[in-house]
């Protein structure tokens, strides 16, 4: 069984792809700095001490304001990379896409998971990358096609 079709993501679907992929990759940084941000904010109006006040702001910058510096990279170097018209290509035994920049092609074995968005596919590779579908302008039983692939790749 395959499956190939053309579309091009918008800026919206990037956004919200990289929104979802990096809640995940942060939630570790946000998750450390809460604790730091009770201790230093207990500290400071409790105690008045400069340093847990320094603790607390430094918790904020780093729980906040990291991960956002961070989110807009991704999201303009996304841009870049993705808003173009692509191709995609699903078959039994892999799955690809191309645009004028570039042609990716790998087996099954290397997707870690997908997620359904509002009229996209998130399909994570590995660990780190990430792949963005819009399904669109996919008919109902195509989209049933690619969410059969990717089930039976993903678990």
């Amino acid at each position: 069984m395959s499956l190939t079709f053309s579309a091009e993501p918008d800026a919206r679907q990037i956004a919200e792809a990289v929104r979802h992929i990096a809640r995940r990759r942060f939630l570790p940084a946000r998750l450390l700095a809460l604790p730091l941000l009770v201790i230093g904010l207990t500290g400071y109006f409790g105690m008045g001490l400069s340093f847990l006040a320094l603790l607390a702001v430094l918790a904020l910058v780093f729980s906040v304001l990291g991960p956002e510096v961070a989110i807009r990279r991704m999201r303009r170097e996304g841009m870049w990379l993705l808003a173009r018209p692509t191709t995609y290509h699903f078959d039994d035994d892999r799955f690809g896409f191309a645009t004028d920049l570039a042609r990716t092609e790998a087996v099954w074995k290397l997707l870690s998971g997908y997620d359904e968005l509002p009229g996209q596919m998130v399909v994570r590779i590995g660990r780190e990358q990430y792949l963005t579908i819009p399904t669109g302008g996919l008919t109902e039983e195509e989209l049933m096609r690619l969410r059969d692939l990717l089930d039976r790749a993903a678990f």
